[in-house]
């Protein structure tokens, strides 16, 4: 059963005053799938239908952005709110909800960043001050890249920006001082286009089990590949289903090198063609020996245990888990390491095939055939161009001022903070513009 606190009756004073002077906290940071995991159905949907909360609107959101908002409500004229929060809402596209709600209001005063600095001893949670009032406020400081440990004692120098309340929307925020943010306006005012104009930006591959589909300790002989399987016994399957792979089982190590040719490392059992699933009668008479393995009891039962996507071909238990990438990931491609100190973009021209995204390992980038708003204009962009626009030390800067952050001074490489990428559409036939 949900039962609300009702602060209209239990501070019916203070409410009647116009609310609280000041509101602070540390609220949770619990997404809604952990929340529809541990609490009652009848929450959530208190939060979107009972309550109507705006920033509870979409379904997916995390749950301190309802005390954002709630702080907000329960302040008075000239109060404010000061909490601590994750700052992953500043970029990423679940926040964009309460990104709107503070423009909206244009209720931002402050915000203290505190960059990869861990505040809670034992937890990987990198957060921010965030300074609220429910009165526009006109401008807000942001405080950024400064000695945490200095900061506690009172004993810093942050690099501080100012800005216009009214200049934030629910786009993603960053705070870089006015100079820098002056420059990327310019470069995206002489840029018509964003990447994801010009390309198509998409993650890689996901099984579900790898080691169902990684060959170990494989030979190749007479058309077939001889391996181990992830149970210890001996398998054999036909050359024609084995691609060349790239995986890493540290998402926070290099596997490619800056501005060079993808190398793969793993081989990879992949039971497609052409983007769609081999059926299993085809699969079985033109592939006996995969089809052997694939049904082996054992094999059999790991993969039918999996959480699969959905698909009008019965029997296909040998499917991948996710329909993701297919029949774009074996094209000419770059491939974009996610989580890394700077740039890491690959050059793809042998069909490497690679693991999904999200935070790590990998994203890919295939060039357009033409443009969304305009069919007639062919793109066709060398990807070697593409490469170097988003190599160049500017470009990264941009990225970097949009992206989340993670222990040792990484940061995200992932669809979502390099889609926005300005992008010069060159006339490859114009001396000048080459």
């Amino acid at each position: 059963q949900v039962n609300p606190f009702d602060f209209e009756s239990e501070y019916a004073s203070t409410m009647e005053r116009g609310g609280f002077n000041a509101v602070i906290g540390n609220p949770p940071y619990i997404r809604i799938q952990k929340m529809r995991e541990y609490t009652p159905d009848s929450e959530v949907e208190y939060y979107s239908e009972v309550y109507q909360y705006e920033t509870a609107q979409k379904n997916n959101y995390d749950k301190y952005c309802l005390f954002i908002e709630r702080a907000l409500d329960l302040v008075c004229e000239g109060g404010e709110v000061g909490y601590i929060v994750s700052q992953k809402f500043l970029t990423i596209e679940v926040g964009r909800q309460v990104r709107h709600l503070i423009s909206d209001r244009e209720a931002l005063r402050k915000i203290v960043h505190f960059g990869v600095d861990q505040v809670f001893e034992n937890h990987s949670t990198y957060t921010c001050l965030l300074f609220l009032s429910p009165n526009r406020a006109g401008e807000y400081t942001a405080e950024t890249d400064f000695d945490y440990n200095a900061w506690k004692k009172g004993d810093h120098n942050p690099s501080v920006s100012t800005g216009k309340s009214d200049s934030l929307s629910d786009d993603p925020w960053s705070f870089v001082g006015g100079a820098v943010d002056d420059l990327f306006t310019q470069i995206r005012d002489e840029c018509e286009y964003n990447l994801d104009d010009v390309s198509d930006v998409f993650v890689g591959l996901q099984t579900s089990q790898n080691s169902a589909y990684f060959l170990k300790d494989y030979q190749y002989e007479n058309g077939y590949y001889q391996f181990t399987d992830y149970r210890g016994n001996s398998q054999k399957v036909e050359e024609e289903l084995v691609r060349d792979h790239l995986h890493t089982y540290n998402k926070w190590k290099p596997s490619i090198r800056f501005l060079d040719k993808v190398v793969s490392n793993h081989k990879l059992i992949y039971p497609y063609e052409n983007g769609e699933l081999i059926p299993p009668a085809e699969l079985q008479n033109r592939f006996p020996e995969a089809w052997k393995y694939f049904t082996t009891d054992e094999v059999k039962d790991d993969l039918k245990d999996r959480d699969l996507y959905n698909t009008d071909i019965d029997g296909a238990f040998y499917r991948y888990g996710r329909k993701q990438g297919f029949g774009k990931i074996e094209e000419d491609k770059i491939v974009v390491q996610v989580l890394t100190l700077g740039p890491r973009y690959g050059l793809d021209r042998d069909g490497i095939t690679n693991t999904a995204g999200g935070n790590g390992p990998f994203y890919n980038i295939k060039s357009a055939d033409s443009l969304p708003r305009d069919p007639g204009h062919i793109v066709d962009l060398d990807l070697r161009y593409l490469m170097a626009v988003l190599s160049h030390p500017v470009i990264e800067a941009m990225v970097r001022a949009r992206s989340t952050f993670f222990r040792d001074g990484y940061y995200s490489h992932g669809g979502q903070y390099i889609e926005h990428v300005p992008i010069k559409v060159i006339n490859e036939a114009d001396d000048g513009e080459k």
